[in-house]
């Protein structure tokens, strides 16, 4: 039985592309099972939505997945796989939050209620305004989006922001709206600042 860990869409659609699992035999025919960081079981299509996934942070899938496993190990596999499972988890599950935590985004300016900078004029009526933060790393396939927000609930999505990689900074300048939120954003950071060109 084979374990393959996807982290995002563009893993397992190269997989899918080739249909191979790495050995040299066809996908169809291994016995390999998915494991999937930040992604859902409905994320997965082509060969590999053809086996059971387990997300890696789900308690009961990865049983589920060991289970298995230590099942198809026969005699060779171990009786107390259960109770050692069961101890380390919660390690697990700790160390699976610090990993996501380490890659949260950051934003750095303005400040929680600060004041938005940096204005540029954009058309006849509005500004726009410098907002930068860090993020440890981003998949070449990932963007960071800017929001602007009102507290009354209202909100325009700005568009995306420029990422350097070598020193894991990102600044948002001048972008056209867009219809609405991405809905792979998952990665969010908020703050509220005050515009100087705007009396509530």
């Amino acid at each position: 039985m084979r374990l393959l860990s996807v982290r995002r869409r563009s893993t397992y659609e190269r997989l899918g592309a080739t249909q191979s699992d790495g050995s040299g035999s066809s996908i169809a025919e291994a016995r390999l099972t998915p494991i999937l960081f930040q992604l859902k079981t409905s994320d997965i299509n082509g060969p590999l939505s053809d086996f059971q996934a387990a997300v890696l942070g789900n308690k009961e899938e990865m049983r589920r997945t060991l289970r298995s496993m230590n099942e198809t190990m026969g005699v060779e596999g171990n009786p107390n796989w259960e109770r050692t499972f069961d101890v380390l988890w919660p390690k697990l599950e700790e160390k699976l939050t610090n990993l996501l935590d380490q890659n949260r985004i950051q934003i750095n300016f303005p400040i929680e209620g600060g004041i938005l900078e940096d204005a540029q004029r954009s058309g006849d009526k509005g500004f726009t305004y410098a907002v930068r933060g860090t993020l440890k790393s981003m998949p070449k396939d990932h963007s960071v989006w800017i929001l602007n927000a009102s507290k009354k609930g209202e909100q325009w999505p700005q568009g995306s922001a420029i990422y350097e990689p070598a020193s894991g900074r990102w600044e948002y300048g001048n972008a056209k709206p867009l219809s609405k939120v991405p809905d792979e954003c998952k990665n969010i950071a908020t703050v509220w600042a005050r515009n100087p060109h705007y009396s509530p």
